[in-house]
């Protein structure tokens, strides 16, 4: 009986639109018709008019067109009549839609006098209509009275996608691109505009972060003009990309302070060549090379036993963290403590893209988005520990975006240090 109603209110409500997606059929009809019955006769033009609409059915093209208008009325007539399940005479209006790679996009309008938190508060009884995992509901801009409806049947970040996806969306030409690094929950690619930015990485171990600072490392050798300057704590997590590396710091905490004191110097000479040309960034073509500065674990440099040392260090950091931008100079902090003496607060919020995997706890999550996410449900504690490289992205002005990142095995890392360090020799263009 339910199923009954909710088809009656169907048929009251989409009929006017129906009968307008109907009148060019109706017209191109009448017309052939029309004219088929003023040349042969009556009985003559049902013949011919029937003979010719077989005939047409057997080109695959109009037949295509033909059935996807028949899948097109039917998915329509389906979904509307899952919204009024799901909220009744209330329910939105659907207007158009697409597949994508999670499942459907839908635009609807929302009922006279409504508005899309009533939709939001209903989106777990649409799921349930559409027999979906979930439906995000979203804004539409300009528009108040639509609302994008995200249909989830299958979760895009299930499985991780490799070197051959990765290598499918790179732009080789420049690091001043966006740079691809992984899928968002609705299977869109996530980039990163690491130029004139910074990215600070946290997560417990074995949570992704290698596999993330691999992703960066990859882009950045597909152009030959970056300098990399590596940090690594370990020594050992970032030796695979020592190759092509202008310079490769260890676990000798007075050479790596030494190295960003040198870059502190770099930087100055970078502003006064800006200065004297009147410019206040650095752009593209401009002369100047990128640098791209990694860190990683960098609890090992700002908590070393050198308590002097390791505050020296953290102090010529900052500085290259909040003047480097300008300067072509990119950095990308990642570490497994993510806590307020490692990462605190002046040194993060410089930092304009921040990525949280996996943590231990909600405080760790938002020491890296910053005070406030966990409790509005960002929360990396949340993630499951067997799906490593997923996690929130955080862009400047946005909200934490869950992904996950493209991952890239040692022997992929192998030949493309190979194919970077060619390219950086002139062997390839």
């Amino acid at each position: 009986m339910r199923r009954k109603k909710d088809e009656i209110i169907l048929g009251k409500r989409q009929r006017r639109s129906w009968r307008e997606g109907r009148q060019s059929w109706f017209a191109l009809y009448a017309l052939v018709t029309s004219v088929a019955w003023a040349l042969v006769g009556e009985r003559r033009a049902a013949i011919v008019v029937s003979a010719g609409g077989l005939a047409l059915l057997c080109l695959p093209s109009v037949r295509t067109r033909v059935v996807a208008f028949i899948r097109a009325n039917r998915n329509r007539r389906e979904t509307q009549l899952a919204l009024l399940q799901a909220m009744g005479s209330k329910a939105p209006f659907f207007m158009e839609g697409k597949a994508s790679a999670v499942g459907a996009e839908l635009v609807v309008s929302v009922y006279p006098g409504g508005k899309r938190e009533d939709i939001e508060s209903a989106a777990s009884s649409i799921a349930a209509a559409m027999h979906a995992q979930v439906v995000r509901v979203r804004p539409v801009k300009k528009d108040a009275s639509l609302a994008s409806l995200v249909v989830v049947w299958r979760d895009s970040l299930e499985q991780s996608a490799g070197i051959d996806d990765f290598l499918a969306v790179l732009p080789r030409t420049s690091l001043h691109h966006p740079l691809p690094i992984g899928y968002d929950e609705d299977g869109a690619v996530v980039s990163v505009p690491l130029f004139g930015h910074h990215l600070l990485i946290g997560g417990e171990p074995g949570s992704g972060k290698s596999v993330t600072l691999s992703v960066l490392l990859a882009g950045a050798a597909f152009d030959p003009t970056v300098e990399l300057w590596l940090f690594d704590g370990k020594l050992v997590e970032l030796s695979l990309w020592e190759p092509i590396a202008s310079r490769f710091l260890g676990n000798d905490l007075a050479a790596a302070t030494a190295a960003l004191e040198e870059l502190q110097k770099e930087m100055d000479d970078r502003y006064e060549l800006l200065k004297a040309r009147k410019a206040r960034n650095v752009e593209p073509g401009d002369g100047f090379r990128l640098v791209l500065v990694v860190v990683d674990e960098l609890a090992y440099y700002v908590a070393h036993h050198d308590k002097k040392g390791a505050q020296a260090f953290t102090e010529a950091l900052r500085d290259v963290v909040g003047r480097g931008r300008a300067a072509g100079i990119i950095v990308v902090a990642a570490t497994q403590k993510p806590s307020a003496d490692i990462v605190p607060t002046p040194l993060r919020d410089n930092f304009s893209f921040r990525l949280a995997h996996r943590c231990s706890t909600r405080d760790a999550s938002d020491t890296i988005l910053g005070t406030g996410w966990a409790t509005k449900d960002f929360s990396a504690d949340s993630i499951d520990s067997a799906q490593r490289g997923i996690g929130y992205l955080l862009a400047e002005g946005g909200v934490p975006r869950r992904m996950r990142t493209f991952h890239l095995t040692d022997f992929d890392v192998i030949s493309i240090v190979r194919h970077g360090d060619a390219l950086r020799r002139g062997e390839l263009r």
